[in-house]
This record gives structure tokens, C-alpha cells and sequence, in this order.
């Protein structure tokens, strides 16, 4: 795939699409993105029931995000060089850290600003809503139990094929070494 581009002298080059790719900024990597996100969940949260429209533009800020990303990644970069992750990494921490903060300033902004709960109330939902997090935090799995069989079969046929291939080899040499 070649484009035609008019440089100053008004000469028609003839650019491949590779060449093209390469005079892209460097992309800029994951970091930005994860701040911004963490920035926006922690308004979300933490802010949720002083604004509650917080979501609904949060959610309408995110469609626009993800397609001015798009358009970004594919137009205006390079292409990222791979590197696989395991998770997001302490960026989960902070989720977590942030959820339940978000329990603590969200019972106090409804005692604070309303008169619905004594604060005796407010100790006691506050309390029930942290077990209430750390209890689906730890009986929910990280990894629904359908991927986790993929991955596990996945895995299996992974080491299979690493042994029939050491097999093959050690085969190979005890055949060229009998000649």
C-alpha cells in the first residue's frame, strides 16, 4: 500500500504506509490513561451522592474518550510496541483503597447533609457497607470459572507440546548418536 504525498517542491514522492508509520509521534504509553481514569472513578465515587449527575457525565465523557482514542491511536501515533501484563497492576490497590474510602465520605455526606440517620446509623450502615465490599471482594473470583478452565486446558496442552517436543529432540539425538 503506497500514498502519494506532495512534499514543498511540489514533487510527487511516493511514501509506503510503513514509512508513513514511522514519522508518527511515539505513542505515550498506558500511565496518562490510568491516571485519568482513576482521577474520573475517584469524582465518581467520592462524589457520587453530593452530585449524582457525576455518573451520567462521566459515562458521556467515556464514549468520547474512547473515540478520540481510537483516532488518536490509529491516525496520530505509532503503533505501541507489545508487552504483556498480568493485571493492571497497583492500579487495582488504588481502586480498592478508593472504594472504600468512598464508603467512609459517602455515609458521612448523607449524615452531614441530611436527617435521615443518627449517627449511630451512619457508624453501623458504614460498617455493614465495608463487609458488605470485602466480602464480595473476596468471594467473587478475579477470573470467572469458564476462562479459568480455558486457561488451565490451555496451559496443559502448553506443557504437552513442550514435552512431546523434548521427547522428539532427545529421540533425535540418541538416533543420529547410534549412526
Amino acid at each position: 500500500y503506497q500514498r502519494r504525498v506532495r512534499e514543498k517542491s511540489q514533487d510527487l514522492l511516493i511514501i509506503s504506509e510503513e514509512e508513513l508509520q514511522a514519522k508518527l509521534v511515539d505513542w505515550e504509553g498506558l500511565l496518562d490513561d490510568y491516571e485519568e481514569m482513576m482521577i474520573q472513578y475517584g469524582y465518581v465515587v467520592l462524589f457520587g451522592v453530593a452530585f449524582p449527575l457525576t455518573a451520567g457525565l462521566a459515562l458521556l465523557n467515556n464514549i468520547v474518550e474512547i473515540k478520540t482514542d481510537a483516532l488518536k491511536h490509529l491516525k496520530a501515533t505509532k503503533r505501541p510496541h507489545y508487552s504483556g501484563t498480568r493485571d493492571i497492576g497497583v492500579w487495582q490497590d488504588v481502586m480498592e483503597a478508593m472504594s472504600i474510602i468512598a464508603i467512609l465520605t459517602n455515609c458521612f455526606m448523607v449524615y452531614v447533609l441530611t436527617d435521615l440517620w443518627s449517627l449511630q446509623a451512619t457508624i453501623l450502615a458504614e460498617h455493614i457497607l465495608v463487609f458488605l465490599k470485602l466480602a464480595l471482594t473476596l468471594y467473587v473470583d478475579d477470573i470467572p470459572s469458564d476462562i479459568a478452565i480455558k486457561i488451565a486446558r490451555q496451559n496443559f496442552e502448553k506443557e504437552k507440546a513442550i514435552q512431546e517436543l523434548q521427547q522428539n529432540q532427545l529421540f533425535q539425538k540418541s538416533a543420529s548418536g547410534a549412526m
